[in-house]
């Protein structure tokens, strides 16, 4: 699953227009910028290709170590006003990326976490790919956070697809 993640992390991101991304304005009106609804447009689409993704968004560091900011999440506040009343996230909302050391560790290549991991959204395993410019350099990171309960469901598959392998293995 964690190869699943990395894998699909690293192909989103390459899907990301990096000279629009950085041209985000970083305040709570970028969401109505042209650059922000066009790689909201792309985010969705990969979303919606993919039932298990429950969360994709980029974001970029600051220059404090382990704070970083939020340029695109296809899902901000005035989406779930009727559906959610949970935590959302505008271009230059603050993030605390040093609980998550998978997540700094992207902009060096993609990685996925090592376990399901909890925050603000609720728990999900992640998985991340850096974002870079035509020089190659990192200029941000995209997530994509898969639903705790689909991680969960899937290892009550194994289990019991194993247990019945033995099973029939024993009645052998």
């Amino acid at each position: 699953l964690r190869n699943k993640l990395m894998s699909m992390s690293a192909i989103a991101s390459l899907s990301v227009d990096v000279d629009k991304l950085i041209n985000v304005p970083l305040n709570r009106d970028g969401v109505n910028s042209p650059q922000y609804n066009e790689i909201v447009q792309n985010l969705l689409a990969i979303k919606n290709s993919n039932s298990c993704i429950k969360y994709i968004y980029t974001l970029t560091k600051t220059d404090e170590p382990g704070k970083w900011r939020f340029i695109v999440d296809p899902d901000p506040a005035f989406v779930y006003d009727q559906a959610f009343s949970g935590t959302s996230s505008y271009p230059g909302d603050f993030y605390d990326a040093s609980r998550f050391p998978e997540m700094i560790a992207a902009y060096d290549g993609p990685t996925a976490d090592k376990k399901i991991v909890m925050d603000e959204w609720g728990p999900a395993l992640s998985g991340y790919a850096p974002i870079k410019d035509k020089l190659g350099k990192a200029v941000a990171v995209l997530g994509i956070d898969i639903d705790a309960g689909n991680v969960y469901a899937l290892q009550r598959s194994v289990l019991l697809r194993s247990a019945f392998i033995l099973f029939v293995g024993i009645l052998f």
